[in-house]
């Protein structure tokens, strides 16, 4: 039977009662602010919006060095592939994911840079229907960013309340 250090489980305890109290806290405020017991997050949501959100907030995203591929490279051909026909892959749409009001106006590593799509994508910023080259590298959200449409600094200086609180 091994035993395990007691540091080790008080440091995990009481990260843990922390992020309890933390989520209590946030209960209180959601019946302070009348909003629906449907709309308030549970523990657990409470504690992946938590986790995502100490992972991204302060992170400058480092870009990979090289030339990308284009396709995976595999090193030994198999025998059985070039048997059977390939069927059709499926196409999935992607779901567009924004980032967190934390991430967002956390100030770090908010670069603009161009992509490489053929077709614009229509800028994310509320109000705004034109389409945009420039994404934001953190974010990873495509926003205005000309002499007349400043959405990609608008978007990083938003200090409304964040609707993204409910689930």
């Amino acid at each position: 039977m091994k035993s395990r250090k007691w540091t080790l489980r008080m440091v995990t305890h009481s990260f843990d009662m922390a992020t309890v109290n933390s989520w209590l806290e946030y209960k209180m405020d959601c019946k302070h602010l009348n909003i629906d017991n449907k709309n308030i997050m549970d523990l657990l949501h409470f504690k992946e919006r938590l986790a995502e959100t100490l992972i991204l907030v302060g992170n400058i995203v480092i870009r990979k060095r090289g030339r990308p591929r284009s396709s995976p490279v595999s090193l030994s051909p198999s025998p059985s592939s070039s048997l059977t026909p390939e069927m059709p892959k499926k196409i999935i749409k992607k779901i567009d994911q924004r980032p967190f009001a934390e991430v967002r106006n956390d100030n770090i590593g908010h670069l603009p840079d161009f992509d490489n799509l053929d077709n614009a994508i229509r800028c994310k910023y509320g109000g705004c229907k034109l389409r945009s080259h420039v994404y934001c590298e953190k974010c990873k959200v495509h926003l205005c960013f000309t002499r007349r449409n400043k959405c990609f600094t608008l978007y990083h200086k938003e200090n409304e309340v964040p609707t993204d609180l409910l689930c």
